[in-house]
């Protein structure tokens, strides 16, 4: 850029700011010098659009919205830290610069609306309206372009919302809950996309709720991928065929694949499949899908898969600078029994001990177990981190012993659970 050029555009505007008091005049020269900027290097906004909108809130709430700007040059960017917010409404919800919405009481205007404007340096706006008001959800309507769910692909659901004032919006997905009967495999993010492995034509039932509101139910009948091709890539989509993990190290793996001359996320919906199965563990629970522990030192191949006809594989390489043995593995402090009372629950957690390792690695997500009686049950939490546990309850009004057996590799260990009615 032609500073000298930049600085002589900038004389008469500089001058015209004399009278302004000190900060209100630095304001103006750091605004108009910026401004020039842009336009010199054809980065001056020439339209906004806005999302995150659209939707109803409750005094307490926050909402995130998003400007994206478009523009001399043709090229779109994020411009939410730039422009400047405004609320109609302040008493009612405020925004702060970073674009957040912090509802503060019930708007007294029609149906609760209060609009927020953005506006960038040379004055270009745009507003979206959100409602802030505590009304009941009068219907949750599900609808889809097909009625065939594609295995591997994304699968759009779409949720609309009325309230008994009439208010019609978007669902807050945070308080969305989904119900899928049919399929062991399919599973709807919290975007309201389903995903399946299953292309052999069974049916799938969805339902959701919201607030104290059930949907009506969608039907789906399974049927195979139009998933052209995919590729492992990494958090920049940018394709890669190795991947170098320390001993104990977590992972996730993304797919990415071609439909409709379009790239989409497809990892929630691949098969996954290793030649290995030792040197890693793969979730293949769709909802944490790809997310990988180094188990053993060595060398593989991991797989993923749409079809027959559709997959990918990169080379897995696991390492450790220490000796890296699997010695033994033990259960939370190396307990051998646990004491519970009818209906109480423990956390449990499955340990490796690794030769020349100072820390021991949670490998509870990678492990097996067997219960040899149905006074308990477990479930997984926090899965795909360090923190994984088996959450472990007694039933109620039971009382006896229930062995728990674990493995992990080629060891073994086990607890008693002792409980007491």
């Amino acid at each position: 850029m032609n500073k000298t050029l930049l600085a002589s555009s900038l004389l008469l505007s500089l001058g015209m700011l004399s009278g302004c008091s000190d900060n209100d005049n630095a304001n103006s020269i750091n605004t108009a010098f910026e401004k020039e900027r842009q336009r010199q290097s054809g980065e001056l906004i020439e339209s906004i659009s806005i999302t995150g909108g659209g939707i109803r809130i409750e005094p307490g709430d926050e909402l995130q919205l998003k400007a994206t700007g478009v523009d001399s040059k043709g090229d779109s960017r994020d411009i939410t830290k730039e422009v400047t917010w405004q609320s109609s409404h302040p008493d009612f919800a405020s925004i702060n610069d970073q674009g957040k919405i912090t509802a503060k009481a019930q708007s007294d205007t029609e149906q609760g609306l209060v609009t927020f404007t953005a506006t960038t340096i040379n004055d270009v706006s745009e507003s979206i309206e959100v409602s802030i008001k505590d009304i009941q959800v009068a219907s949750l309507t599900l609808s889809a372009n097909s009625a065939r769910a594609y295995a591997c692909q994304p699968n759009t659901i779409t949720t609309a919302v009325t309230y008994d004032d009439g208010y019609q919006g978007t669902v807050d997905n945070n308080k969305l809950t989904w119900e899928v009967a049919g399929s062991a495999t399919a599973y709807i993010n919290d975007f309201g996309v389903l995903y399946t492995s299953d292309s052999s034509g069974d049916d799938l039932q969805v339902r959701a709720s919201y607030a104290q509101a059930n949907s009506n139910q969608l039907s789906f009948t399974t049927a195979p991928t139009q998933i052209t091709s995919i590729r492992f890539v990494d958090n920049d989509e940018q394709s890669y065929e190795s991947l170098d993990l320390d001993l104990g190290e977590r992972e996730t793996l993304q797919v990415r694949g071609t439909l409709n001359e379009q790239s989409v996320d497809v990892t929630p919906g691949v098969n996954w499949a290793e030649n290995n199965n030792a040197i890693a563990y793969i979730e293949t629970n769709p909802r944490f899908s790809g997310a990988v522990l180094a188990t053993e030192k060595g060398d593989g191949l991991v797989y993923a898969s749409c079809s027959d006809s559709v997959q990918d594989s990169i080379s897995l390489s696991v390492t450790s600078a220490q000796e890296g043995e699997l010695s033994a593995i033990f259960i939370n402090d190396n307990s051998e029994t646990i004491s519970l009372n009818a209906g109480e629950s423990t956390e449990i957690r499955v340990y490796a001990d690794y030769t020349g390792f100072s820390d021991n690695i949670n490998v509870t997500d990678a492990s097996t177990w067997i219960i040899n009686n149905s006074l308990v049950t477990a479930t997984l939490n926090k899965r795909a981190s360090d923190e994984v546990y088996l959450n472990v309850t007694a039933k109620p009004d039971v009382s006896g012993d229930a062995l728990m057996t674990f493995g992990f590799l080629e060891q073994e260990q086990s607890v008693i659970f002792e409980i007491s009615n």
